[in-house]
């Protein structure tokens, strides 16, 4: 008889389906079928909360800064994207490899204050990126 997924899961909290572990370990043999469920599901890798639907190419990171660095309307429309890029690749990481507190990040992609030009190069470099000056 083919159980569905909520039949089957109720049977493994009731204890009438056992559940194997992958993992065993002496304590588990203690625990009843949901407790073993629950400490399975709890051992599953975790997705990032700000994770990015679709993970930025190195192509698609100089497409979008090179759109807002031509902006007129907003003059911190590459200083927010960049730290919108920044962000998506670990703020933790990217603040430790420019040297500035992840809060001043912060400060710089909502725009509150004005990144020095030298620590957006440092931002740009540790992303994968470099500014290049070219006749128009």
């Amino acid at each position: 008889m083919a159980l569905s997924i909520g039949n089957l899961s109720r049977s493994i909290l009731n204890g009438t389906q056992s559940v194997p572990l992958q993992h065993s370990h002496p304590a588990d043999t203690k625990k009843g079928p949901a407790e073993k469920l629950f400490a399975e599901c709890g051992s599953m890798p975790k997705l990032a909360k700000n994770a990015p639907k679709y993970p930025d190419t190195p192509d698609s990171i100089i497409a979008r800064l090179s759109r807002a660095w031509e902006r007129d309307d907003d003059p911190m429309a590459f200083q927010k994207e960049l730290l919108e890029i920044a962000y998506s690749q670990g703020h933790v990481s990217i603040a430790e490899q420019v040297g500035v507190r992840r809060e001043t990040l912060w400060r710089y992609k909502t725009g509150a204050v004005r990144a020095p030009f030298e620590t957006l190069i440092k931002i740009m470099a540790a992303v994968g990126a470099k500014l290049v000056v070219v006749r128009r």
